[in-house]
């Protein structure tokens, strides 16, 4: 995977796993900079504190370095941009109807689920096949939680013929090839979260994650279990 061909040229350039940070301390505080919403401006003024200059000395001593070195990191799928012309509703002094040409920022969502998946933090919270759970030894109460647990992924993936109680015999590839998994793919967007690009445009973006990771992970931000795929353009 792209995460162990890091990992591997890493270890053969004998370099430290926070590179290009000093040291794991100075990425974590570049990290939290990054990811703090802080404004560059403001990112300048905590690196010139002199608290910060004397006793904690980065190796960045501005945002614009700190970016730099962050640019260096794997970025994941890259991102591309089409300009698109959309038809309105509205009619220019001339009674035709006026265009407006966006730009549709998208990244290969194929590529993205890769990168879910091939990450070495999500290997203990992956999951590649389907499973049936009871709350009864009867097998009369069935319940559903993670997408693993609901019915399509089995039908899709797995026939079973139950010779027990507890449905644990004999099990069958179902309607994928063998070695094969689902993926379920979940998309969102927050509303909430209207991002302003240069100028006065606007887009609304777009989250990938996949149903085989848990929701727990999903969930919660921190953990990137969540992908940013795109911005969907917001016309005038």
């Amino acid at each position: 995977t792209a995460f162990e061909n890091l990992r591997d040229a890493q270890r053969l350039a004998e370099l430290p796993p926070w590179d290009p940070f000093d040291s794991e301390k100075e990425w974590g505080l570049g990290k939290w900079l990054a990811e703090s919403g802080v404004s560059q401006a403001r990112i300048n003024q905590f690196l010139k504190l002199d608290i910060i200059k004397e006793n904690i000395q980065p190796s960045f001593h501005n945002a614009r370095a700190l970016y730099q070195k962050i640019d260096t990191l794997p970025t994941g799928p890259r991102w591309n941009c089409e300009v698109l012309e959309i038809t309105g509703d509205e009619l220019d002094h001339l009674g035709k109807s006026k265009t407006e040409k966006v730009h549709f920022w998208q990244r290969d969502c194929v590529e993205a689920i890769k990168t879910i998946i091939a990450n070495p933090t999500f290997k203990d919270h992956l999951r590649y096949a389907p499973e049936q759970v009871y709350l009864d030894e009867e097998c009369t109460k069935r319940e559903y939680e993670e997408m693993w647990t609901g019915d399509t992924w089995w039908e899709l993936q797995v026939q079973r013929h139950c010779s027990s109680r507890l449905q644990s015999s004999n099990s069958a590839q179902g309607k994928l090839p063998v070695g094969a998994t689902v993926v379920p793919v979940i998309l969102a967007s927050d509303k909430t979260q209207l991002s302003t690009f240069s100028g006065d445009k606007q887009a609304w973006p777009v989250y990938l994650s996949v149903g085989n990771l848990s929701k727990d992970i999903r969930r919660k931000p921190s953990l990137h279990g969540t992908i940013l795929i795109g911005y969907i353009p917001v016309s005038k």
